[in-house]
């Protein structure tokens, strides 16, 4: 079984979860912390990160740093993850909220992963309470009074994980960007049985990142491989409340 096919099978399980005890956790008493360990983390997982540093690298070099700092208007905010490529540069924040609260309708939540996100120069952010996830664009500096819908780039919920397994895997997960950090993506068809999906997937995968993403990418025939053509790196918020 391939690590895609492995995360989808844990994802599947977390959505059978929710689905079968909904009522419980969309109570107001249903907290984040709870979200957090028995959603967001295991989600997150399934996607290839390390979250709990089970490799035992040095802090220089853990994929997840717990309360990383950013500041933000001469104060300094604590999103609860920073993930990166192992020593790298930051890649994204992740936060969560509890499911009770209806994040692809509320102003605030929007607005302050989108003002983290644009602080940090992040490319784009996410938003998510496991049973919804909203994908930000964070390259323009957004608004208190911006609807949430503005600047989003993609909705889903958690019924629809499976639907969707290969667009989250190809973003979110650790493996896509970390072939083209190191140029070592191969052709389309290849690309796309390291990834475990379609060679169709692949093609909507470069051009969402190039189109909605901004991102320099291009196939270097030389390398026999797709390169950001430039100083880019893939940078994205998850916001948790």
């Amino acid at each position: 079984m391939t690590n895609k096919e492995l995360g989808l099978k844990k994802v599947l399980a977390l959505v059978e979860r929710f689905k079968e005890h909904q009522i419980i956790y969309k109570k107001a008493e249903y907290n984040e912390t709870q979200t957090r360990r028995d959603f967001i983390d295991p989600f997150f997982k399934a996607l290839g990160w390390d979250i709990d540093n089970e490799l035992g690298f040095a802090e220089s070099y853990r994929e997840v740093i717990h309360e990383d700092k950013i500041k933000i208007s001469g104060g300094t905010k604590a999103p609860d993850y920073s993930f990166r490529l192992s020593g790298q540069e930051k890649l994204f924040f992740l936060e969560a909220k509890k499911p009770n609260i209806n994040i692809k309708e509320h102003i605030d939540p929007s607005y302050q992963i989108k003002r983290y996100g644009w602080n940090a120069k992040m490319t784009i952010s996410v938003l998510t309470d496991f049973e919804e996830l909203s994908i930000y664009d964070c390259t323009k500096e957004p608004n208190s009074n911006d609807s949430p819908a503005k600047a989003r780039l993609h909705y889903t919920t958690y019924d629809m994980y499976e639907k969707e397994w290969d667009f989250l895997w190809s973003v979110l997960s650790k493996e896509a960007d970390n072939l083209i950090v190191n140029e070592m993506t191969g052709s389309p068809k290849q690309l796309a049985a390291k990834l475990c999906i379609t060679e169709r997937s692949v093609y909507n995968y470069i051009a969402f990142m190039k189109k909605e993403m901004k991102a320099p990418i291009v196939y270097n025939y030389q390398r026999i491989s797709y390169v950001y053509n430039g100083d880019w790196n893939f940078k994205f918020n998850i916001k948790k409340r």
